[in-house]
Parts: structure tokens; C-alpha cells; sequence
């Protein structure tokens, strides 16, 4: 849903929080109003 209204994944911070024996991922979004891709850093 977030992609298709033009954000794009910054960011993931794996295990972030556990809620009943899960680990759940925190991924962080960036509004991109011109399409571009997030560039990935190396």
C-alpha cells in the first residue's frame, strides 16, 4: 500500500521487536514523490 502511494523502503532493522515468540522486522519508509528508487549505499 505505501509503495503504491510513491514511498520507498529506506531502511530495515532486522528482530526489531518480539510480540508472542516472533521477532518482527521495523522497516522505514521515505515519501518519494518523483518515482526515483531509493539508492542502496556500498
Amino acid at each position: 500500500m505505501y509503495e503504491r502511494e510513491g514511498f520507498v523502503k529506506a531502511g530495515v532493522l532486522p528482530d526489531w521487536m518480539r510480540h508472542n515468540n516472533a521477532y518482527f522486522d521495523r522497516i522505514y519508509m521515505v515519501y518519494d514523490p518523483c518515482g526515483r528508487k531509493a539508492r542502496k549505499r556500498g
